[in-house]
């Protein structure tokens, strides 16, 4: 969120922690932020999993999330619209299978594939 300021630092923290413990297993992970709008990490133009299987991917989101700062505002439904629909408002493909949606309460909002 826009809105955490001097306390992203324990958000980008946490979020790589809660991506070591995935590394290796068969999940994939989306990071979406959000400040006045939302955006989704690595995304061209909309959605990006990242495969907890593939080194390369794990690295990459880790990387991504280290970059992650705080400005701007709290517009958590942008964040949410983002991470489930598509662009045109369609329900995304991958969300067929049952999902678990953690929002870490700090402007990233965790999703795995169970």
């Amino acid at each position: 969120s826009g809105s955490i300021g001097s306390n992203m630092s324990y958000v980008r923290q946490g979020v790589n922690a809660f991506i070591d413990a995935f590394a290796g297993t068969p999940i994939k992970l989306q990071v979406v932020r959000f400040s006045s709008t939302a955006s989704t990490l690595g995304a061209s133009p909309w959605t990006k999993y990242y495969d907890m299987l593939v080194e390369s991917d794990v690295t990459a989101l880790k990387s991504l999330v280290n970059g992650l700062s705080s400005t701007g505002a709290t517009n958590w439904e942008d964040g949410f619209f983002r991470m489930f629909l598509n662009a045109d408002g369609t329900v995304q493909r991958l969300l067929e299978r049952r999902r678990e949606m953690i929002d870490t309460g700090v402007g990233s909002v965790l999703f795995r594939t169970i």
